[in-house]
């Protein structure tokens, strides 16, 4: 008898300790199972944050190219002003070849010629005869296509329009807006990523206009705001306008 409690009792120390074992398995395995969790979840958001930095980079360098591409441009219409002020150097030549041509025909008797006629003639009246018998030279007057053009005046302001797809009707719409405000309006851009929309002025002086300009356009729907972008090789009185799907 006394055997057969001990061992029952063999058992039930038994059963106890598996269940003891089976319990610590069992929180060992729920508190791997959470680390694994979180450690998932900061991988996830790790990998998320990298991913919003190399979007935000790849955003500011198709910016940068843009401005560069509207800073090339701007270069070569200031080169095509002024190679306007430059004449026509052929033109020049000419001018100057057909005045030194008449020079020759038309050259004064000298002193010394004077001089050499007394001395084969015997006379004066022979040499003052001939100088004032020779025509004197006729300066040629510049022609209107060798003037200097006027300068262009540069009193307008112009609005450079950047456009998502989703934005081309306001492109459209905006370019309307600002035209019959006198504002010179090129044809807009289409870009192929997402930014805000906003109008960028470059210069201090240029603020109260964006700000104008602003105003107009969310009166007539299009909500932008007003950003100051440092970039000095931008001319006055140039603006950007920017349509896009950020908020």
């Amino acid at each position: 008898m006394e055997n057969n409690i001990t061992i029952i009792d063999e058992l039930m120390a038994n059963d106890r300790k598996n269940k003891a074992w089976a319990m610590l398995s069992t929180i060992l395995f729920a508190v791997m199972a959470v680390l694994f969790v979180v450690f998932a979840y900061r991988h996830q958001q790790e990998k998320n944050r990298l991913l919003e930095v190399e979007v935000n980079k790849t955003d500011s360098i198709n910016m940068l190219v843009v401005s560069l591409e509207r800073t090339a441009a701007q270069l070569l219409e200031k080169d095509s002003i002024i190679r306007s002020f430059i004449p026509d150097n052929s033109r020049i030549a000419e001018k100057i070849n057909a005045y030194d041509q008449q020079q020759s025909v038309f050259i004064p008797e000298t002193e010394m010629d004077r001089a050499h006629t007394r001395d084969l003639s015997g006379s004066d009246e022979h040499s003052d005869d001939a100088a004032m018998a020779a025509p004197a030279p006729v300066a040629m007057a510049p022609s209107a296509a060798d003037e200097i053009p006027p300068a262009p005046d540069p009193s307008y302001y112009t609005v450079y329009i950047q456009c998502e797809d989703s934005r081309l009707k306001q492109a459209e719409q905006a370019s309307k807006i600002l035209s019959d405000q006198d504002i010179k309006v090129p044809k807009w851009e289409k870009m192929k990523f997402s930014f805000g929309s906003e109008i960028r002025y470059f210069h201090a002086e240029d603020r109260a206009k964006s700000e104008s300009i602003a105003n107009i356009l969310r009166s007539n729907g299009i909500q932008v705001r007003v950003v100051q972008v440092q970039n000095q090789t931008v001319r006055k009185k140039q603006l950007e306008l920017w349509l896009g799907s950020k908020s």
